[in-house]
């Protein structure tokens, strides 16, 4: 059989769509639903890697990006944090891509342009054929509610997200602070805009715009600046190595991270406190109510890790 990636007549094994190191870092996710059935996110592979891409190239790819995501996007954030977040551009964009070609395969999408971008994936070449752009951000829950109401997704993959042209919600009178959701929402059009995707690591937000063939870099370069006008992401860019994240969700879409809002939008959304009295606050009370939630969450990663260590000295005892 053919490997998806080297193009080579290989031994096929399963890649995980979402990395197994990252149910690692958060084994309270790994249960997984699809329509009506219910499986561990671990089983969740495509079986088209060969095995050499599997476990040497693509391998290295999520030992970069586990590694960074336990380093600032297990913890949670406060809403009003900033984050000074270092990244290695090269090998973040080829994990993200990877991960969303992997994805785009499993959901039978149209992989044209990845397929075209596989030497810059596999590190053939630092250049890739088709450009792309990334933005990131922090995932802060703002929601009353605590977050296994949600079904706790914590990672999770979602080609073309709804890109809210003006906001979610608007005002009706200010003086009296009523709000509702806007009539007949509208997405925001970028010019040559291939696909878009969301990702979602715990607290890191990831966007990729992928770009059509055509593109001119100045075009690029336009719809860059409309997204940082108008939304709270932060672009990463490829001449750089430290970035400052802030966050890019509110209390109605921290659960349905596929719609993404105006930095206005978000400032309207925050001034409802969701719907309840002013004297109450909504993260104090979601905080009350996942006490025993948040103990559990402790005591699953810490067992998870226990039975880590335990298998790695296992593996050491057998050399």
């Amino acid at each position: 059989m053919v490997c998806t990636y080297c193009k080579e007549k290989r031994q096929l094994t399963g890649e995980h769509l979402i990395p197994k190191s990252l149910l690692n870092l958060f084994p309270e996710c790994d249960i997984n639903y699809v329509s009506d059935k219910c499986f561990k996110g671990d089983r969740i592979v495509i079986n088209d890697v060969c095995n050499i891409c599997n476990n040497e190239t693509l391998s290295e790819l999520d030992t970069y990006g586990a590694k960074m995501v336990k380093e600032y996007f297990v913890k949670t954030y406060a809403a009003t944090d900033y984050l000074s977040f270092q990244y290695d551009f090269l090998t973040l964009s080829k994990w993200l891509l990877k991960i969303l070609y992997n994805v785009a395969r499993s959901n039978k999408n149209d992989t044209t342009w990845f397929e075209k971008n596989l030497n810059y994936i596999l590190g053939k070449t630092e250049i890739p054929l088709l450009h792309f752009s990334i933005f990131s951000g922090l995932s802060i829950d703002m929601n009353p509610l605590p977050e296994f109401f949600f079904d706790n997704l914590k990672l999770g993959v979602y080609f073309n997200p709804f890109i809210v042209k003006d906001s979610v919600f608007e005002i009706i009178e200010s003086k009296k602070l009523t709000f509702k959701v806007r009539d007949n929402l509208e997405k925001i059009s970028f010019s040559k805009l291939s696909q878009s995707c969301i990702l979602r690591f715990g607290s890191g937000m990831f966007l990729v715009f992928l770009w059509d063939p055509d593109i001119e870099k100045q075009e690029i370069q336009n719809n860059e600046e409309i997204m940082l006008s108008k939304y709270p992401y932060t672009l990463l860019k490829s001449n750089l190595k430290i970035a400052e994240l802030k966050r890019v969700t509110h209390a109605f879409n921290y659960h349905n991270y596929a719609i993404i809002d105006t930095a206005p939008g978000m400032y309207i959304v925050d001034q409802t406190n969701c719907f309840l009295p002013y004297d109450i606050n909504p993260i104090s009370e979601r905080e009350k109510e996942s006490k025993d939630w948040n103990r559990h969450v402790k005591k699953v990663r810490e067992n998870r890790e226990t039975r880590r260590k335990k298998e790695r000295e296992k593996r050491k005892r057998k050399r």
